[in-house]
This record gives structure tokens, C-alpha cells and sequence, in this order.
């Protein structure tokens, strides 16, 4: 009996620490998209949360990473920041 309880405390532990996990992943993608250069930003930060949707998150997450990746590339390019030195060419 005390087994089974401690074995779902600690199963509860689990799923809290990972979506505490994911919404500070998730924050982390919005303040990044959120401080690109408006014009430079292929989507706006916010639409990060629907990561948090099952099943759709599957193919959401692509499609938003994608997004930050052009949107970053574009803030370098419209900033010319040079990355060459740390051995990142674009």
C-alpha cells in the first residue's frame, strides 16, 4: 500500500518538473522571438504556446523553430554582425 503511494508521488513529481520544464522552453523561444527586429520576425513570439496542444505540437514546434531560425538569420544579416571568429559562417 505505502509502496503505490510513494511510487505516484513520485510519478506526479515527474510530470510537474517536465512541464515546468516545457513552459520555461517555451518562454525561452518567446522572448527570443520577441526581441528580433519586427521587421526580421517571421512570426510573432507568442504563438509559441501552442506547442502545448497534444499531437499538434508534434508538427507546430518544426514549423516555429524554422521560423526562428530565418528570423534570427535575418536580425544577423540586418545587424551585420560578423560570427566568423567564432567559427559561424553564413
Amino acid at each position: 500500500m505505502m509502496l503505490s503511494i510513494f511510487g505516484f508521488s513520485k510519478a506526479l513529481f515527474l510530470l510537474v518538473l517536465i512541464i515546468v520544464l516545457i513552459i520555461r522552453h517555451n518562454i525561452l523561444l518567446m522572448n527570443t522571438m520577441n526581441n528580433i527586429t519586427e521587421s526580421n520576425r517571421h512570426m510573432p513570439g507568442n504563438l509559441v504556446w501552442l506547442n502545448m496542444i497534444p499531437i499538434f505540437n508534434i508538427f507546430w514546434i518544426i514549423i516555429f523553430n524554422s521560423a526562428l531560425n530565418k528570423s534570427i538569420e535575418a536580425e544577423i544579416k540586418h545587424k551585420q554582425i560578423n560570427f566568423r571568429f567564432l567559427g559561424i559562417t553564413g
